[in-house]
C-alpha cells in the first residue's frame, strides 16, 4: 500500500490477488487497465500514488485536473478525521486520454501513432 497508508486507496495501489479482477471493454484486467491509466498520469506529470482510487480526471482541451492527496510543508499527508485532505491539480495535456481499451493496448507500443 502507498504512503497514503490506511486512510485511502491510490490509484497506484495494487489490487487484491484475492478478489476476482474486473474486467473492461476488450477483456482487459483490471490490473492492466489500471497500469495503462498510472503511465498516462506520469506521461502526463502526475505522480500516481497521490492520485486517490476514486478520483475523477477532468480533461481539458490542453490540461488535466484531478484530486491528489494534500501534504503539508513537511511532506505529510493531512488527514481530517478518517479522511485524507484532498487539492486539485491540474498539469498540461502532454499525451491524450486513450479513447479505448485497444487504443490504451495500443498506444505503449506505436508512441507515434
Amino acid at each position: 500500500m502507498s504512503a497514503i497508508g490506511r486512510w485511502l486507496r491510490s490509484l497506484a495501489d495494487t489490487v487484491d490477488p484475492q478478489v476476482p479482477p474486473a474486467r473492461f471493454s476488450g477483456g482487459m484486467a483490471e490490473t492492466e487497465y489500471r497500469e495503462r491509466i498510472c503511465q498516462w498520469a506520469r506521461d502526463n506529470g502526475l505522480d500516481p500514488n497521490e492520485i486517490p482510487e476514486d478520483s475523477e480526471f477532468v480533461i481539458g482541451r490542453d490540461t488535466v485536473t484531478v484530486d491528489v492527496v494534500l501534504r503539508d510543508a513537511a511532506g505529510t499527508v493531512v488527514i481530517n478525521g478518517n479522511s485524507v485532505m484532498r487539492t486539485k491539480k491540474t498539469v498540461p495535456l502532454l499525451t491524450p486520454f486513450p479513447t479505448s481499451a485497444r487504443q490504451l493496448d495500443t498506444d505503449r507500443s506505436h508512441p507515434d501513432s
